[in-house]
C-alpha cells in the first residue's frame, strides 16, 4: 500500500491511536479523519509531531478545534495554527 485512510467508525479510544502511530510508522501517506484525529485531543502534540509532508487531516470545524483550539476561532486563526 502507498496510502492508508483511519477515521470514521474506528473509535475515540487508545487502539486507534496505537493504529494512527502503526499507519504513520508504515511510511504509507496517511489520511486522518472524524476518530483518528478525536483520539488525539488530550494530546494533540503527540499526533502532530508524528505528520509527515505527505500526510493529510480532513477534519470538520469540531475535530479542527479539538487539535488546534487556539486557532479554532477564525479562518485566520486556523490558518495559523496549521503552518
Amino acid at each position: 500500500f502507498t496510502a492508508a485512510l483511519i477515521g470514521p467508525g474506528a473509535g475515540v479510544c487508545a487502539a486507534t491511536r496505537d493504529k494512527v502511530f502503526a499507519i504513520l510508522a508504515s511510511g504509507a501517506a496517511a489520511v486522518l479523519d472524524a476518530d483518528a484525529l478525536t483520539s488525539f485531543e488530550s494530546a494533540p502534540d503527540d499526533l502532530l509531531s508524528k505528520l509527515r509532508r505527505e500526510d493529510v487531516l480532513t477534519p470538520h470545524s469540531g475535530e479542527f478545534a479539538r487539535l488546534f483550539p487556539a486557532g479554532a476561532a477564525s479562518p485566520a486563526g486556523r490558518l495559523s495554527a496549521v503552518k
